[in-house]
């Protein structure tokens, strides 16, 4: 891989991230009403990142195995960023509805498993898409 495209790869990365709140708000929001430590809160960052990368570039690279162009994987791209979307309205919601039951009860220790949130965000965003590095790979 050539300099420029690695560049071109970690500007887009950096700026895919920053301008899409929808990549920060839910740990932000998580590590503080969960009260997580900061290794939890950097592990599920971690691996988020690392599901929704991968499953991007792995969708990529079926795409460029079978021979299909940017515009050929737009479909099924915007289904599953779709799919993503509603998947983490749900989870707030589902989320916001527990915490206000939970509020209500006199027995505030009963509740899920630590784990059920963290695993909720990576599974969500290895289904969400990270659209501008698909058409970096075909690039390459």
């Amino acid at each position: 891989m050539n300099q420029e495209l690695f560049a071109l790869t970690i500007a887009t990365a950096f700026l895919h991230t920053i301008i899409g709140p929808d990549h920060y708000v839910p740990f932000i929001a998580m590590a503080k009403s969960e009260k997580w430590s900061l290794a939890k809160t950097t592990l599920t960052v971690l691996y988020c990142g690392l599901g929704h990368t991968g499953s991007s570039i792995m969708f990529g690279a079926v795409g460029i195995a079978f021979g299909l162009s940017v515009t050929q994987i737009g479909a099924f791209e915007s289904l599953r960023g779709s799919s993503a979307v509603w998947m983490l309205i749900a989870f707030e919601l589902l989320y916001f509805v527990w915490g206000l039951r939970r509020a209500s009860e006199k027995h505030l220790n009963q509740g899920r498993p630590p784990f059920l949130t963290p695993l909720i965000l990576i599974a969500i965003f290895i289904l969400g898409p990270c659209e501008p590095l698909i058409p970096i790979l075909i690039s390459i």
